[in-house]
């Protein structure tokens, strides 16, 4: 009788081989050597160190719908939603990050800045709506908004979009962390000796800069990686210090690019020494760099809007790059596993700047004036003005623009900022903390701090709109000038630009308003014009009623605060009005005081009056 063989026990032998065998790659081998599969195994592609952007090419190849996963996606949860932040264990089956390739193609980042410049363009106005709008080619492969919802406050809000490209595309990235200052000079050190300064300990405006302390590598080689886990340690980790870092060293996770179309793209990141980070989403025929960011509510997506130093200040090469791209990463000595259908192992490494072709320090100045100062060479044309040098390079054709038509802009732009303040404030009464205790001390700089001030305060901002009026005024002073001189490149076809200044200005004091619901939820609407000339009297403090915090003096508008009833937050309120008065975004000003030495120190802390904000009179009267 022939002998037979049962199959279960052929395949025990071979799972059982499988367990003495060091790793899934070994494990695919042997079963390779006794079934004579497998063939030659993958090697790793060369890397491409130096990856250029064609603005010609389609890295999709008109497959941009194309579902990644092929349809088969299960529900883990059985229909259970968690708790809708990411922190119920269902996710780890669906957010599985690993590496298809340990490089990032040309091809990889043309479709990212596809993928950003689709998602900035779809007008979105939360961080779910955008994740799950169809500008989104991978929404469909995503848990639903009752599963998980998608959020980033702006330091996040780069790092939240590269990462779930990668992960997405299985692609490696890099995030610093544990930042750490850089030295202070003997003259800082006497500085802070002789009582004339005050030590900065907020790494996020460190005097010289910052490095980090490590890195993480994603995928993880050594475990496993899971993108909403990834996406609750770029929340907790990656911060606005995370980019205070020298651009012209390779410590950090970006470097400047030269300032050209093509190297400027969307997917580049914007940076503000004083606290702020944006991403470019489009660049305009007209030569503007169009940036959208997420606000600190987390959930916000601001207003698009031009870059331009009212939004993003610009501080020295120490501090940071205005204009970043991230830094190629490689997985270098990385081996395609047939069994995981992935690269494992090798070594993380960021390019050097010396290494990336279009890497660039011009945004810092490519000349030099009489005096020494640094200075752009546009052409054969000196300026000192970066906002010009870059939207020079950026214009595609001929240079020309409409004055009244940037003029404009300028409004909008205004208008657009106060519309962005209203879910910031709103939240802190709905979230109920406007209506608790005041804290007993400020942050030792307003323009940080954490927990709710972070989250609800609204200084940083103020300082800016209040600065709208300035702004708005020295733009009209500049264009009459470029006019004045019978600039060709400035184009003006009316008779009385002054006046058609005055009637731009006010069209959008009367059309642009805001609505915001007072404490006890009922409508109050306000004009641009209103809001203008309440600046000084809105509080930027979270413990202070929302009527307080949009400036309201009218007894019938002051009727709905209960602060009005507290004395100690009224002097708090009244405290702080020299802070409410500053013109400049100064972190260096500590503030860290209590209410009673706040009311001694607060004549140092700011002017004693506020500027003024009517804009119409001034463009009148200065013009």
């Amino acid at each position: 009788m022939r002998p037979t063989f049962k199959l279960p026990s052929v395949f025990g032998f071979l799972i059982g081989c499988s367990l003495f065998v060091g790793t899934p790659a070994h494990a695919q081998n042997l079963l390779d050597l006794i079934f004579g599969g497998g063939g030659q195994r993958r090697q790793q592609p060369r890397y491409e160190p130096r990856p250029r952007y064609d603005q010609n090419q389609d890295p999709w190849g008109g497959q941009r719908q194309q579902d990644p996963w092929g349809g088969q996606r299960q529900d883990p949860w059985g229909g259970q939603a968690d708790d809708g932040y990411g922190h119920g264990d269902p996710l780890r089956g669906l957010g599985t990050w690993v590496l298809k390739q340990p490089f990032w193609s040309d091809s990889d980042e043309l479709a990212y800045s596809d993928f950003v410049r689709a998602i900035g363009r779809s007008g979105c106005t939360t961080v779910d709506s955008c994740m799950r709008s169809e500008a989104n080619p991978y929404r469909d492969t995503d848990p639903t908004s009752q599963e998980y919802r998608f959020w980033s406050d702006c330091a996040d809000w780069p790092y939240f979009l590269r990462s779930y490209f990668a992960w997405k595309n299985g692609l490696p990235m890099a995030i610093s962390q544990g930042m750490v200052q850089l030295p202070l000079t003997p003259e800082q050190q006497q500085s802070i000796a002789d009582g004339k300064e005050v030590a900065q300990t907020d790494v996020r405006y460190s005097w010289n800069g910052n490095k980090p302390s490590r890195r993480l590598r994603l995928p993880m080689d050594s475990q496993y990686t899971n993108f909403f886990d990834v996406h609750k340690t770029i929340q907790n980790s990656v911060h606005t210090a995370t980019l205070r870092v020298d651009p012209r060293t390779n410590f950090g996770d970006f470097y400047t690019p030269a300032i050209r179309q093509g190297a400027i793209r969307p997917g580049s990141v914007i940076y503000d020494p004083s606290g702020h980070v944006g991403v470019v989403y489009d660049i305009t025929p007209d030569g503007q760099v169009m940036v959208f960011d997420a606000l600190i509510d987390t959930k916000s997506i601001s207003p698009r809007r031009a870059y331009s130093a009212d939004f993003y200040k610009r501080s020295k090469p120490a501090h940071g790059g205005w204009i970043l791209n991230f830094r190629p990463v490689v997985i270098e000595g990385a081996q395609y596993d047939n069994f995981s259908n992935s690269y494992i192992g090798g070594k993380l490494r960021l390019l050097t700047n010396a290494e990336i072709h279009d890497y660039s320090d011009e945004m810092f100045g490519n000349t030099t004036t009489a005096d020494g100062k640094s200075a752009y060479n546009i052409e054969g044309k000196i300026t000192n003005s970066f906002q010009e040098f870059l939207r020079r390079r950026m214009f595609m054709g001929r240079y020309t623009l409409d004055v009244i038509g940037e003029f404009k802009v300028r409004m909008k732009t205004i208008c657009d900022d106060f519309g962005s303040r209203v879910s910031l404030v709103q939240d802190g009464t709905t979230k109920g903390v406007a209506a608790k205790p005041h804290a007993e001390t400020l942050p030792n700089t307003i323009y940080g701090g954490s927990g709710e001030w972070d989250t609800f305060s609204t200084p940083g901002g103020d300082v800016r709109r209040r600065n709208s009026v300035n702004n708005a005024l020295a733009t009209a002073k500049e264009l009459k000038a470029q006019v004045d001189r019978r600039n060709p490149e400035y184009t003006y076809r009316g008779k009385d630009l002054k006046a058609d200044f005055i009637k731009a200005a006010s069209e959008t004091l009367k059309s642009c308003s805001i609505t915001y619901k007072n404490t006890r939820g009922q409508a109050v609407k306000l004009t641009l014009e209103q809001l203008l000339k309440r600046m000084p009297m809105m509080s930027f403090s979270p413990w202070h009623c929302v009527e307080l915090r949009w400036g309201a003096t009218a007894q019938q508008e002051l009727a709905t605060c209960p602060d009005l009833r507290d004395q100690t937050k009224m002097r708090w309120y009244n405290a702080q009005q020299t802070l409410r008065n500053q013109m400049a975004r100064d972190t260096n000003i500590f503030t860290g005081y209590t209410l009673e030495q706040l009311e001694q120190k607060a004549a140092d802390l700011g002017p004693a009056q506020s500027e003024n904000f009517d804009l119409l009179t001034r463009l009148q009267n200065e013009l």
